[in-house]
């Protein structure tokens, strides 16, 4: 397949001929200067030599000393961790998708690694461990950037020169350089991302609809949307700019008089099938593949439910027999139904004086435990909607903590932590107490009579005559609690709320066997339908839709505190152009290790900061300059800078949504909207350099490219690693390098 080819377009007023009546696809760049046909064999050989030689200078600058440093830096405390998880097969939990650390794992696979590393915390030796393979891995996908960064420009604008600028500019970037070096999802997504503009900017050169270039370049473009969004969900950013870019190309279609209705449903349903069919498969096996190869218990389990838990190679729960609905007077664990929440839990000590009511304490305790049991009993009769033993929405009962015998109660005294709630305490003994330990049971989204069932049925119990809500607030209470959490009577349901992000208002039962036989009334037990957890466990569907409920549940709550705080490590996006942060790789500055830093190539990140700083004028000058355009005129510089405007799409669909997120953001967040625009300015340099003489034009790209190279190199030990004092120290041996004062190295 030739990733450079082109073959010259129709003019838009032609028909079509007898010989070949295919309605022609709608193309954007129909450029038809004889010396710029990017079917000319000299171009083209032009074109693949720079490619190979940028190509090879960037696998140079990516793997040279890529063994350092020799520790664990920056995320790859996360994505390294990972990737023991999966070869040890043990299951674990993360907010994204599984494709990218499938893909980090399978390097290490293939490269030896056994899985053996911990990855605990940055900083960590690798010692003898043979992890570099993710390490090369991930560089390499990283290097892969650049041919498709550089055939994408020269599909956009037909120009060797421009695509040389461009290509140059993410090549010497020196934050990109760092981002590709690291055991991280960052080259894997931008491999894709770019691998799906450049099957975009393909397939919209295809001259013979429904060819086999045609099939392959489409095909192309959703395989790498389904990889990107299988990796990370900020995927969906090149799924609107390719859709944007689909959406234009079905329009100008729509609007022409030579394409019949059938030849439009025949587009449509091929751009259907390989840019929505394809990615959605490509997302659903990459969890089946995930599911199948975490077959034991690890690190995370416990945010599991027993009919997940089941699943796996020896679980506690295999063999294990439960009442199918939660019974009166039969032992049960009551836990929170949000990931990470813990059980409802009692032990035989009282709130310290001035910590509200002195009475039991009250916690929510995330291991097994037997202090989590408690004994649902009924409270007076005649109230109860249930005419046998089994629990149902609307009920009036107690919560018997099973080995101390305290009713679960509240009253209007003000929580320990989140005082805006009411405390929660254990009162009473063995069936006796006062009408504060009264709750009622409801159902999320049930009526009356409807039946709660074991590990499924999500439960609030709701206070009789303080309408509050029995909740977790998400607060860790003082140390006189253990490191446990608190347990409020919430005055409105816990949810997803601003002002307790951690907390939640909904339970489920959670049925035991831990129990000592004496202390359940087995007498007052008669009839209990029972089950084997077998029987509950999930299928695959179900599986994904519960990792879904708990993987947006938790990336929604990232970089907040339990008081509703966002972290204030949060990097705000409006810095990110500015190149004023410099992240560290390496953790803990000392002397005697290598220390790594991200910051972009001052001098090429400053060249793209004044183009996203002219745009105001630069666009109004390109709709004025076309619209004044003449039939006659050369169309050369048109499609050139149409082709930049997808580029600067693209640009702004991958950077202006993050200033709608509210969570922890990073400089790094910033990169794929970064080679974006080093892509426009590459063009936007190429376009307007055209029209001054040639002596200016050779020395203003000449500097260009001069100065992007003479910068990284400048800066490349925050590349490869500084040793001893940092920059911003007087006696620093890199005092050169401390440009700015934000910047802390």
């Amino acid at each position: 397949m030739d990733i450079l080819g082109f073959e010259v377009v129709k003019k838009s007023n032609e028909s079509p001929t007898e010989e070949n009546d295919v309605v022609s696809e709608p193309v954007v760049h129909q450029n038809t200067s004889h010396k710029m046909r990017r079917d000319c064999a000299e171009e083209k050989r032009k074109g693949m030599y720079y490619m190979c030689i940028l190509t090879a200078i960037t696998l140079a600058l990516r793997l040279h000393t890529i063994g350092v440093p020799e520790f664990v830096c920056w995320d790859e405390t996360h994505f390294g961790k990972f990737a023991s998880w999966y070869i040890n097969r043990t299951f674990f939990f993360d907010v994204h998708p599984p494709l990218g650390k499938l893909a980090v794992a399978g390097m290490g696979y293939i490269s030896g690694y056994n899985g053996s590393h911990g990855f605990d915390n940055p900083g960590s030796e690798y010692g003898d461990h043979n992890v570099y393979g993710m390490r090369v891995g991930c560089a390499l996908m990283g290097v892969g950037v650049i041919p498709m960064g550089y055939a994408t420009v020269y599909e956009k604008t037909g120009s060797n020169m421009a695509a040389l600028i461009s290509t140059t500019l993410i090549v010497f970037d020196t934050g990109l350089a760092v981002l590709s070096r690291f055991i991280l999802l960052d080259p894997v997504m931008m491999f894709f991302i770019f691998g799906a503009t450049l099957g975009d900017a393909k397939f919209r050169n295809q001259r013979n609809p429904f060819g086999r270039d045609w099939w392959f370049w489409l095909a192309f473009t959703g395989i790498m949307l389904g990889c990107a969004i299988s990796t990370k969900y900020v995927g969906l950013f090149i799924f609107t700019y390719v859709g944007i870019s689909t959406i234009q190309q079905m329009w100008i279609m729509l609007g022409r008089s030579d394409c019949s209705l059938v030849e439009f449903t025949k587009h449509f349903t091929a751009r259907f099938i390989c840019l929505l069919g394809i990615p959605a498969i490509i997302y659903i096996l990459s969890f089946i593949i995930h599911f199948a190869v975490l077959t034991k218990p690890g690190n995370g389990t416990p945010y599991l439910r027993p009919d997940f838990q089941v699943l796996f190679e020896g679980s506690e729960y295999s063999g294990v027999t439960v009442p199918k609905y939660l019974n009166y007077y039969y032992p049960v664990s009551i836990r929170g139904n949000q990931p990470g929440d813990g059980f409802l839990h009692s032990h035989p000590i009282n709130y310290p004086k001035g910590a509200g009511a002195r009475q039991q304490m009250v916690t929510s305790y995330y291991h097994t435990d037997p202090n989590n049991v408690f004994v649902v009993k009924p409270w007076g009769s005649g109230l109860n909607y249930s005419t046998n033993q089994i629990v149902r929405h609307g009920d009036l009962l107690r919560l018997e903590h099973l080995y101390t015998g305290r009713n679960i109660h509240s009253h209007n005294i003000p929580a320990i932590m989140h005082k805006s709630h009411y405390q929660v305490t254990g009162y009473g003994w063995r069936g006796e107490g006062d009408a504060n330990d009264i709750w009622r049971i409801e159902t999320k989204d049930g009526k009356p009579g409807d039946i709660v069932e074991t590990f499924k049925t999500e439960i609030t119990f709701r206070h009789y005559f303080l309408n509050c809500y029995l909740s977790t607030s998400g607060y860790p209470l003082p140390h006189w609690a253990y490191g446990q959490k608190e347990v409020v009577c919430a005055k409105w349901k816990l949810i997803k709320d601003a002002k307790t992000p951690l907390g939640s208002s909904f339970w489920l039962i959670h049925n035991t066997t831990a129990v000592e036989e004496d202390l359940v009334q087995v007498n007052q037990i008669s009839d209990v339908q029972t089950t084997s957890v077998e029987n509950l466990s999930l299928s695959f569907w179900s599986k994904l839709v519960r990792s879904h409920q708990m993987m947006f549940n938790i990336n929604g709550k990232l970089g907040y505190n339990y008081e509703g705080v966002l972290s204030d490590q949060r990097n705000d996006p409006y810095k990110w152009p500015l190149n004023i942060v410099a992240q560290t790789y390496s953790g803990k500055h000392e002397r005697d290790k290598p220390m790594v830093w991200m910051l972009g190539n001052p001098f090429i990140w400053a060249v793209n900061l004044v183009v996203i700083l002219i745009l105001p004028l630069i666009i109004p000058y390109m709709l004025i300059e076309r619209r004044f355009q003449t039939p006659g005129d050369d169309k050369t510089e048109e499609y050139e800078m149409e082709g930049g405007g997808w580029l600067l799409l693209g640009w702004a669909l991958h950077y202006l949504p993050f200033f709608l997120m509210q969570r922890v953001l990073y400089q790094h967040h910033y990169y794929p909207a970064s080679v974006f625009v080093s892509l426009f300015t590459g063009i936007l340099i190429e376009r307007y350099t055209r029209s001054i003489p040639q002596l200016a034009r050779n020395i203003v790209i000449g500097a260009t490219i001069s100065l992007s190279v003479l910068t990284f190199g400048l800066f490349s030990p925050l590349v490869y690693g500084m040793l001893g004092d940092l920059a911003k120290y007087d006696n620093s041996t890199y005092h050169y390098l401390h440009w700015s004062s934000y910047w802390d190295f």
